[in-house]
């Protein structure tokens, strides 16, 4: 089985679309499928994963900066960097005689690209959870958590579409599998894990200044260039030892498994988190995820902090507080843990390799 992926991993659009990309391949991978990642953007550390995982990587040639406008362009059209059409073609071109199953994980592609592609795979997968452009694909994964009756994707895919949904499908490292079934369920506060993505220094400081003010001690994962800003370093809860600094990380699970409670975005970490059976203070980083980040929240999911550019000591001291209530612990700790156990990546492989048409 040939197995073909479109997705890009740029700073500024974070490392989620190919690291979900990079945990379905790897378990195809281990189904005897070949696997070949197409991107466009791509950070030296992403494209380093994907060759240290054995899978081949072509990187798109560059072209002139442009953005398609008017109203068939997609929300996030600014992410490919080019027009749709000609990224198409220079894909179409990556992909030479063509593969079994397409895996497209990209916001800034829509159903004319899909359709575009089509004489170059025997069946598309989209993986997707904004539901804010037609997509033309014979599969879809949606591992968004989605309240009872609401279907964002009927007016979005084809009515013949095969869809996979829910956290239980969210593409996660086969480690997440493994540590949910030691998963325990948080009874008390006593260590934090805070983890911004890619949030610069002062979006930390405020969420740095409400942890101080508590009796937690944390561990605090972001980038190298966080961490060595001075306001952080010279912090006194940081220079006291109670709050540690650390670089990227190839997993945040050891931090996961060690923490009580989690301070982090709305985004792939979120399924991480439910593995974890964590208790999450959430924040949101772009427009996209505000309404999954309120739905988890109405349902007692997670607790919603807000707009991380709107964050406030004050904010974030109240909300940990609350956060750290035993009964709220406990409470979100295990009904997190029943909705997503990690192995997402394992069921999805499994469908592709057996849904393949035959040569």
């Amino acid at each position: 089985m040939r197995a073909a992926f479109r997705a890009d991993g740029a700073a500024y659009m974070g490392g989620g679309h190919i690291m979900r990309c990079l945990a379905l391949a790897n378990a195809l991978s281990a189904r005897g499928a070949s696997c070949h990642l197409i991107a466009r953007h791509l950070t030296d550390a992403l494209a380093g994963r994907i060759r240290s995982a054995g899978h081949d990587l072509t990187l798109l040639p560059p072209r002139p900066h442009s953005v398609e406008t008017g109203p068939l362009a997609p929300a996030h059209a600014d992410w490919l960097g080019t027009f749709w059409a000609d990224d198409a073609a220079d894909s179409a071109a990556a992909l030479g005689p063509g593969c079994d199953w397409l895996i497209v994980d990209h916001y800034a592609l829509d159903a004319r690209w899909h359709a575009a592609l089509r004489p170059k795979a025997r069946r598309i997968l989209v993986i997707d959870d904004l539901a804010d452009r037609p997509l033309a694909c014979d599969a879809l994964l949606d591992p968004n958590y989605r309240r009872p009756g609401e279907d964002p994707f009927a007016e979005r895919v084809p009515p013949e579409c095969h869809r996979f949904s829910s956290p239980q499908m969210a593409l996660l490292d086969p480690a997440f599998a493994a540590a949910h079934a030691r998963a325990r369920v948080r009874t008390s506060a006593r260590h934090a894990f805070l983890y911004l993505g890619t949030a610069t220094a002062d979006h930390h400081l405020p969420v740095l200044d409400a942890l101080a003010a508590t009796d937690l001690t944390a561990d605090l994962v972001s980038s190298a260039t966080v961490i060595t800003d001075s306001r952080l370093t010279t912090h006194p809860a940081i220079r006291s030892g109670r709050i540690r600094l650390h670089g990227p990380q190839p997993s945040l699970l050891p931090f996961m498994e060690r923490a009580d409670l989690a301070i982090g975005p709305i985004g792939s970490s979120t399924w991480e988190r439910f593995a974890m059976a964590l208790p999450t203070l959430a924040v949101t980083i772009a427009t996209n995820q505000e309404r999954i980040a309120h739905d988890l929240a109405t349902d007692r999911l997670t607790l919603l902090l807000g707009r991380l550019d709107s964050v406030t000591a004050a904010t974030a001291s109240a909300a940990l507080t609350a956060l750290m209530s035993p009964d709220m612990l406990v409470d979100m700790s295990r009904r997190t843990h029943a909705l997503c156990d990690g192995r997402g990546a394992a069921r999805l492989a499994d469908a592709l390799v057996a849904g393949t048409p035959t040569d």
